[in-house]
């Protein structure tokens, strides 16, 4: 009889991790989920505890992280345990299982110098200390696990844990509705990313037996982060007094890259086209029951 695979989802609690928990549930692999309370990816007595089950050919998603861009400029060496040191354990623990990891990267690793959407041949050079910490990771990941899909996204949006971070969409959401003014960048470009299609792509990957290395699985296409919330507006019929902001000097606590859209050149040679984020958005509003009827 043919053993059911398996796969161990860390940071199961947040925005990828739930989705990644219902994309391979769905494609009727055995999936286990840990939240953060439930297992410190910090602590390798923990990691070994949370993939102890686990066997060649079986999964290991890694979607936990220190994802506070501001928090990461003061407290670097907290940010360094969990995205640098973290994934490196994971790696380690899925390579001595012979299980495929997949480890969730971001955009920030690039610098936004490029002014145009970067794919994975880009050389990263971050500009702030959540993005060194982030490229760090990477870099362990690949050395610690050659089984391993690095798979990046920018600008997530959807459901997570109750108590988390709501995630920008309800943000304007919620500005909306409280009369607040929201001041956003109305130059540069991000992809804004719904979770459930980064997961799927992923599962694409997964399914495919894709060759191991990076991919960028952001939604199609770009936009600044005002445009973003326009968007959000039109496609809930609400109207939030949303401000347009000029990058120059806009934050004084961190640099951030101007333009970090996300192509696919990889994704696009295997035939695999992703989203337009439009439609991701779409997908999570009419999901979130937050669509305007019409």
């Amino acid at each position: 009889m043919t053993t059911r695979q398996r796969a161990v989802v860390l940071g199961a609690g947040g925005q990828i991790g739930r989705e990644m928990l219902r994309v391979l549930s769905a494609a009727n692999i055995a999936a286990e989920g840990f939240t953060r309370s439930q297992c410190d990816v910090t602590d390798a007595s923990a990691i070994d505890a949370a993939l102890a089950g686990l066997a060649e050919g079986d999964i290991v998603v890694n979607a936990a992280a220190y994802n506070d861009v501001v928090g990461a400029e003061a407290h670097f060496a907290d940010a360094l345990r969990a995205n640098g040191c973290a994934p490196y354990l994971i790696a380690l623990g899925a390579d001595r299982r012979g299980a495929t990891l997949v480890h969730f990267g971001t955009d920030y690793v690039f610098d936004g110098l490029k002014r145009a959407a970067y794919v994975e041949s880009d050389a990263p050079h971050p500009l702030n200390a959540y993005g060194r910490t982030k490229l760090c990771g990477d870099v362990l990941v690949a050395a610690a696990a050659p089984r391993h899909y690095l798979a990046r996204v920018s600008s997530v949006f959807g459901a997570g844990a109750r108590g988390r971070r709501v995630n920008f969409v309800e943000r304007v959401v919620a500005a909306a509705r409280d009369g607040a003014p929201l001041e956003l960048m109305g130059d540069g470009a991000i992809s804004p990313t719904y979770a459930s299609d980064a997961a799927e792509l992923v599962a694409r990957l997964l399914g495919a037996c894709a060759p191991y290395g990076t991919y960028h699985v952001a939604n199609r296409g770009a936009c600044s982060w005002f445009d973003f919330a326009h968007e959000i507006a039109t496609l809930t019929g609400s109207s939030p007094r949303l401000v347009r902001l000029n990058s120059v000097g806009s934050d004084r606590f961190v640099h951030r890259p101007l333009f970090s859209a996300l192509e696919s050149e990889r994704l696009l040679a295997l035939g695999i086209l992703s989203r337009p984020w439009q439609d991701g958005l779409r997908r999570y509003l009419e999901s979130a029951g937050r669509l305007a009827a019409g």
